[in-house]
């Protein structure tokens, strides 16, 4: 599991936060902001390092300290170009995670559109998100949540939204009854239907059913 540069370590006489650094910390971001790298310390609060980018850290950062304490000829400008070091490797690292991050939600939006998608297509069916969910090696909630991120409402909400729409349409343009029209999008329970249909558009369907077809039309 990876670690993170600000937690306190018993493996090293160090710190791990950025007041650790503050042996001639100022110097190297000075530099940095010079060469255009920012650091970004106020935005990034963590940084996850994985086995191999700790170890380097840590080496780094021991290197240092044995610079500060022996204060051999030169040992300011060695601190410093470790520090820069270590910055950039920062930079880096809060890169490379940042590309993951969006190759990650891209596939989340990929999902997700594959499954409005099939909801459209087959909204007169039964529809069962838990198999959605394992299909793309999801728990349920995960989907649920992943799914409510990205439309604004859970999967169950998003589908009765379609069903109504639809049914609306069915019962405005083809002057079907209100049970065909219910039935026509897969709900069989008119009582049910009704409820859902009033919950969502704010009318039930017979306020739309009374409404003539020449309005509609005009309107």
């Amino acid at each position: 599991m990876g670690d993170n540069l600000y937690n306190h370590s018993e493996e090293s006489p160090f710190s791990w936060g950025y007041d650790l650094l503050d042996i001639t910390l100022m110097d190297p971001i000075e530099k940095l902001k010079n060469q255009n790298i920012n650091p970004n310390f106020k935005e990034q609060k963590i940084v996850h390092l994985d086995g191999e980018e700790r170890e380097d850290m840590k080496r780094m950062l021991e290197a240092i300290r044995s610079e500060h304490d022996k204060k051999e000829s030169g040992y300011e400008h060695i601190k410093q170009a470790y520090l820069m070091i270590i910055l950039t490797n920062v930079k880096r690292i809060i890169d490379k995670q940042s590309k993951i991050k969006k190759l990650d939600s891209t596939k989340k939006q990929n999902i997700i559109s594959e499954v409005l998608a099939f909801i459209e297509e087959n909204y007169a069916e039964k529809i069962c998100f838990v198999d959605i969910a394992e299909k793309y090696y999801l728990t349920p909630n995960h989907f649920r949540q992943m799914f409510k991120k990205e439309t604004g409402v859970p999967p169950v909400d998003y589908l009765n939204r379609v069903r109504v729409i639809k049914s609306l349409q069915y019962i405005q343009t083809e002057s079907m009854s209100i049970a065909d029209a219910a039935a026509k999008v897969g709900i069989y329970d008119a009582n049910y239907f009704s409820r859902m249909f009033k919950k969502i558009m704010g009318y039930s369907p017979r306020y739309f059913k009374s409404i003539p077809k020449d309005n509609i039309e005009t309107e």
